[in-house]
């Protein structure tokens, strides 16, 4: 069997970020003005809806996961600039996630290899179990390497992950 991308043509990363964005203004149009969705939860309901009509997903879902918590980003900031009845809640207050997405870009900028971990943790607010088992890692390596991340006093502090 084709993967959905493939067979229209996409990459994985552009797969998820329409689906992504399908899935919202789904949500948009049937929510009331002013209710959170988790992007942690619109990110899993995507791909475990998917993973039942595409099995093979299964084994991509660091890929999945790690092209997910960008698309999100690029949906928050997208729905932002459109004043979105529907609002899109990352692991913070809503009034710190713009500095705390800032933060941690800045830090996967600087630590590439610690991205998907960062972003899985810091933005979508998972635990170390979900992360390991998302990135294929021992859990004591996720307990270690979230451990060893700067622990600021609040997402908002400019000096986050410095």
């Amino acid at each position: 069997m084709q993967t959905p991308w493939n067979q229209l043509n996409q990459t994985l990363q552009s797969w998820i970020r329409q689906e992504l964005r399908a899935l919202i203004q789904v949500l948009t149009d049937e929510s009331p003005a002013g209710r959170r969705w988790s992007a942690a939860s619109l990110v899993h309901q995507l791909f475990l809806s998917s993973v039942v009509k595409y099995p093979e997903l299964w084994s991509l879902r660091r890929d999945y996961y790690s092209h997910a918590s960008l698309a999100m980003v690029e949906l928050w900031r997208e729905l932002g600039s459109r004043d979105s009845h529907l609002i899109i809640a990352f692991a913070c207050q809503p009034e710190e996630t713009s500095d705390l997405i800032d933060a941690i870009e800045a830090f996967c900028l600087q630590n590439p290899w610690k991205a998907d971990l960062v972003r899985l943790k810091g933005l979508m607010g998972m635990g170390e179990v979900e992360i390991a088992e998302i990135l294929d890692i021992p859990e004591r390596s996720v307990h270690r390497q979230i451990a060893g991340l700067p622990t600021p006093q609040s997402h908002a502090s400019a000096g986050l992950f410095s």
